[in-house]
């Protein structure tokens, strides 16, 4: 029995990407968000997902963790077109770590629980081994996306590693920093730090 493959236009060049709709199905792809949101497309070769916002680097990154179970190392990651801005001198963070922010995104837009748990473990452990906090652009990032489980992940982590983190940077250069991130993340921080944690 031959098994029904979906097809799905990725990036502003529509790179074209199939998977098995079996296992989309049972990883819970939410088909009404996609034609709800208007990515669903119709020509004479039938429907198909049209993602212009999700660059083709993070959806490789998808299809590893939709076969495989697992999130894309540093080494393969290296080995796609990965976004420049991940790799701007301005980030901390892993190749691995941006990816699995870009995915924990895709993961609540797609409905896919699984997905989003996997990443933010991936991330929470990460943080944690490493007594680091999430940069500025990352909490910004999730901020934006109103994110709310990953957000009160990030405050904790910010409430338990960040002077830590920056112990040898200067105390008037770190505290711009802190007031920098968005308001409502920065009093929610300072509350848990005051709670003790």
């Amino acid at each position: 029995m031959k098994q029904e493959l979906v097809r799905f236009l990725v990036g502003s060049k529509k790179e074209t990407f199939s998977i098995h709709r079996d296992l989309l199905d049972a990883n819970e792809f939410d088909w009404a968000w996609a034609g709800d949101c208007g990515y669903m497309q119709t020509d004479n070769t039938g429907q198909y997902p049209e993602l212009d916002f999700v660059s083709p680097c993070v959806f490789r990154g998808f299809i590893q963790w939709l076969y495989c179970g697992q999130l894309p190392t540093e080494d393969m990651i290296k080995s796609f077109a990965y976004p420049e801005v991940w790799d701007n001198g301005q980030e901390d963070e892993s190749l691995a770590c941006s990816m699995a922010h870009e995915l924990y995104i895709l993961g609540c837009g797609f409905g896919m629980l699984s997905l989003q748990r996997k990443t933010m473990a991936y991330l929470t452990n990460t943080y944690e081994s490493a007594q680091q906090v999430p940069s500025l652009a990352w909490v910004e990032f999730i901020d934006r996306f109103d994110k709310e489980e990953l957000w009160l992940v990030y405050v904790d982590l910010y409430a338990k590693f960040y002077a830590k983190n920056d112990a040898g940077r200067d105390f008037w250069i770190l505290h711009r920093d802190f007031l920098n991130l968005p308001e409502k993340f920065r009093e929610e921080v300072l509350k848990r730090v005051g709670e003790g944690n």
